[in-house]
């Protein structure tokens, strides 16, 4: 099962590279207007913003110690200068103090220091994750380019990890942070080819509200049926509904499985069972997914049909406002 997932991930991610290079070069020749400057200026800012939010995030992520790296030095009873020295910019009075009143040869204690202070930056991390969640699903919404959808998933969900990581100076092993950036890759594709498909998706919606109006008629008048709440205005919204709860709860999973990972290695070293944090990690991003739809059909849910443009931009802003609710499993 999972080659075939890999394979299906292999092929939407060369398809959406098609999708993507084609796009590219049609938005060039519209922004250039045949002019040959423009197109070149337009290819330059594209390899500008590429290495800036791509190429560079990635170098800073995989320049940072690994799990496995750290877990060599404490098993071996060494000192991670580089981490205490990253940690200390970051710690309060209370962790310095306790930092300085170690002895100097004292690494076990230095180890429990370090794991103290992470436990603290832990909390941390829903806020980040919150914020690009927030940013890359507003983003994508009001987008109107597949191949622009795609490289705000991807730009966006690298980012993340990038500052997630820098925050402890830590990331995870080469092959976990593999898995997930081909996680990201498959799903920036997906979502990226998504939008190629609103037509179809709305057509769908309205066939089967026309059927469900011509039935509920039958029993109904019809000025009942015109006025249920977002009816009329849900084949418009549907796919932005749809594509935005995705990325939303995406963001929390790949967020989440990082914090989990770093989370478990704290409290249990090494010893890291993978698939069960995982496993959290897709429980609380359905959570966050069931969110993001019953928000959005609130904000939707007194509008009519010609407030479509009102309800998307409402649904818009509202999504700026929301907080983080609870992920704490007892919760489910």
């Amino acid at each position: 099962m999972k080659k075939l997932f890999y394979i299906m991930g292999f092929f939407f991610i060369y398809y959406f590279a098609v999708v993507a290079f084609n796009g590219a070069i049609d938005l060039g020749n519209w922004v250039s207007q045949g002019n040959v400057w423009l197109l070149y200026g337009y290819y330059g800012l594209l390899a500008i913003i590429f290495l800036i939010f791509f190429i560079r995030p990635l170098v800073v992520y995989f320049s940072i110690p690994s799990l496995m790296y750290v877990a060599r030095l404490r098993e071996k009873n060494r000192k991670p200068r580089a981490i205490l020295k990253h940690l200390l910019k970051t710690a309060d009075e209370g962790e310095k103090s306790a930092y300085h009143a170690i002895l100097p040869k004292d690494t076990a204690a230095y180890w429990v220091w370090i794991e103290n202070c992470m436990e603290n930056d832990l909390k941390s991390f829903d806020a980040i994750i919150g914020k690009y969640a927030k940013k890359t699903t507003i983003s994508v919404m009001i987008s109107p380019n597949s191949f622009i959808d795609g490289l705000i998933i991807l730009i966006s969900n690298i980012n993340m990890l990038s500052e997630l990581s820098q925050k402890l100076r830590l990331r995870a092993n080469v092959k976990e942070s593999i898995r997930v950036l081909f996680g990201i890759l498959s799903f920036s594709s997906i979502m990226g080819l998504y939008e190629e498909f609103d037509e179809v998706i709305e057509e769908a919606v309205e066939e089967i509200i026309e059927e469900f109006t011509e039935i509920f008629a039958q029993g109904a008048p019809t000025e009942i049926i015109g006025n249920i709440p977002g009816l009329s205005i849900l084949p418009k919204l549907i796919s932005p509904i749809l594509q935005g709860a995705s990325n939303f709860s995406f963001i929390y999973y790949i967020g989440f499985g990082f914090k989990n990972t770093i989370s478990a290695y704290v409290s249990q070293g090494e010893k890291i069972d993978q698939d069960a944090i995982k496993k959290t990690a897709r429980k609380q991003a359905r959570k966050m997914k069931r969110v993001f739809v019953t928000n959005a059909l609130k904000e939707l849910s007194s509008k009519s049909a010609k407030q479509t443009g009102k309800a998307f931009g409402s649904l818009v802003t509202s999504i700026k406002n929301w907080n983080k609710p609870s992920t704490n499993e007892n919760n489910e």
